[in-house]
């Protein structure tokens, strides 16, 4: 952080002087055509400054949970897609929190088409802990990745607003992200 402001006001003194030397009138030059070139100029850095900011800024964290059949009391695969701003280390946990009225004692398997090295699944009532393995890589901030586990029993009830809580916990068991998603249980003729 402090080279990256350390950067931020090498880049600003620079501008500074880029601009300061585009205000003086050269040779030949009419008035208007100075503050003509002036204001491109002006505005020129301050659409790269801005571009160049808006690169180094972090992006919003976003979870998602998708159940591949929707249905009441259908056994289904589930997969949570997640972007967030920090990195997810080797041994990091993702812990998945179910509302009571899901059965999660159908499931057996965890995987993932963007994380290798491999998960150790852990199952209790509520909840569906991955713990990495630690062989796999470093997943970098804002990457996109998957995680899917199979055989979760719908509750015997439609409603659109289950919510499900997600924590990705660091190797130390520090919380990096913890967010919800909501749900939508439908009846088998609501397809």
């Amino acid at each position: 952080m402090v080279w990256f402001l350390h950067k931020k006001a090498c880049v600003l003194k620079r501008f500074k002087q880029i601009i300061k030397g585009a205000m003086k009138m050269y040779p030949n030059e009419t008035k208007r055509t100075a503050e003509t070139r002036k204001v491109l100029t002006t505005f020129l850095f301050i659409s790269l400054f801005v571009c160049m900011m808006a690169g180094h800024a972090q992006g919003a964290d976003t979870v998602n949970i998708i159940a591949k059949n929707p249905e009441v009391l259908a056994k289904s695969i589930y997969t949570i897609e997640f972007d967030i701003s920090k990195e997810i280390p080797p041994q990091a946990t993702i812990e998945i929190t179910f509302p009571a009225e899901f059965d999660l004692s159908g499931v057996l398997i965890g995987s993932s088409t963007t994380i290798n090295g491999g998960f150790k699944l852990d199952v209790n009532e509520t909840r569906i802990v991955l713990k990495r393995s630690g062989l796999g890589r470093i997943i970098g901030a804002n990457e996109k990745v998957d995680v899917k586990f199979a055989n979760v029993t719908n509750p015997p009830e439609s409603k659109t607003d289950f919510e499900l809580k997600i924590e990705i916990k660091n190797d130390a068991g520090e919380s990096i992200i913890q967010q919800t998603d909501k749900l939508s249980i439908i009846a088998p003729s609501e397809k």
